[in-house]
């Protein structure tokens, strides 16, 4: 097992344990976020289309370039012994085009999902994470509240995204536009449920039991 979709509500652990997970089996982490910068990054026009137009402004990226950015990073060379796929797909849309994506890719030895790894976690714990968490503004690095400083010795802050008020806003959009893809996967076999209230390392350990 080792094509994985990793799915779950803001504040889950998905983000951190995909990392932990990727660097254990050399799979790469697969994140909408790192995919829409890569792409940007490389100068490519879908790239500076959806960073200029959408992501930049704050908007969401449409479906149709999300998925083309998507389908370009799956085809690469290191994803073909497995991958771990991050806040994507996002929506039933999504899911519906990704799994037509492996079906047509059949052909060229491409390979599908192998499970679909579901954080599972209250709205209080959700909240109490989210408003506990600190990032680094110069490396990114994600920190409990109570750490004075990073590693790297850059700045702590709180983003607005983690504000409890926020953190609700988020958490009913994702009920409204991902929930539905709980349903959608299980139907095929692929959903598997993990305990994400549980500590980081017991997390991992159900998760490399899966695999």
């Amino acid at each position: 097992m080792s094509n994985l979709l990793f799915l779950g509500p803001p504040a889950s652990g998905k983000g951190t344990q995909a990392k932990k997970v990727s660097s254990q089996y050399g799979w790469p982490h697969i994140s909408t976020g790192d995919m829409f910068r890569a792409a940007y990054a490389q100068r490519t026009a879908l790239g500076k289309e959806a960073h200029d137009t959408y992501w930049r402004k704050g908007l969401l990226v449409p479906d149709e370039i999300t998925n083309t950015l998507a389908f370009e990073r799956l085809k690469q060379d290191d994803c073909k012994e497995g991958y771990i796929l991050d806040g994507y797909p996002r929506t039933l849309g999504q899911a519906t085009a990704l799994n037509h994506f492996f079906l047509q890719g059949k052909k060229e030895g491409r390979q599908g999902l192998d499970a679909v790894i579901f954080f599972d976690c209250s709205e209080e714990v959700l909240i109490e994470r989210a408003a506990s968490r600190r990032v680094c503004r110069a490396c990114g690095a994600i920190y409990k509240s109570g750490t004075a400083v990073c590693q790297c010795l850059g700045e702590l802050y709180q983003r607005p995204d983690d504000y409890p008020k926020i953190v609700r806003e988020r958490l009913g959009e994702y009920i409204l536009k991902t929930s539905c893809l709980l349903e959608f996967y299980r139907k095929f076999g692929l959903l598997r449920e993990i305990d994400a209230t549980q500590s980081e390392p017991d997390v991992l350990r159900d998760i490399c039991k899966l695999i």
